[in-house]
């Protein structure tokens, strides 16, 4: 069974390209996952340097406070540098995980939305991963808006 969410996000004044690339450099990833870090390969310096082939290019070690917990097959589907790009991955907690990130123009600034699904592998309820994940995405969310509601 395949669970899903979606979460979206004005950022008055900010510029659509500046968003864009904050999201898809790791240094942004992980500015917004914190404590939780993806690691990643010097050959991808960004998300969107990953081929958008539906190939698994590299497999990245999600931490927490630097303890690993899980490997994530990364594998891009689609990608419109500077709009979108749709993962479809798995990993060891998840047979399916997709994520779609489109950065678009909206009310004097730039509107972000993450729409996710997943099916899980393990023996966590997949209601209990989908509200840790709605969770993980709803700060997110919040340190977004704040990272960009500084640069005004």
């Amino acid at each position: 069974m395949s669970r899903s969410f979606e979460i979206t996000s004005t950022l008055a004044d900010a510029n659509p390209r500046e968003v864009w690339d904050h999201a898809v450099s790791w240094a942004g990833v992980n500015a917004e996952l914190a404590p939780i870090a993806m690691s990643h390969p010097a050959e991808f310096p960004s998300v969107d340097s990953v081929p958008a082939d539906g190939e698994v290019h590299f497999v990245s070690t999600l931490s927490v406070l630097g303890v690993p917990f899980d490997r994530h097959r990364l594998t891009l589907h689609a990608l419109e540098p500077g709009r979108y790009f749709h993962e479809v991955s798995s990993n060891l907690l998840m047979r399916r995980w997709t994520h779609r990130r489109v950065v678009e123009p909206g009310a004097g600034g730039a509107r972000v939305t993450d729409q996710c699904s997943f099916e899980g592998r393990t023996g966590v309820p997949e209601a209990v991963l989908l509200a840790v994940y709605r969770r993980v995405f709803a700060r997110r969310h919040t340190r977004l808006r704040a990272m960009f509601a500084s640069r005004r």
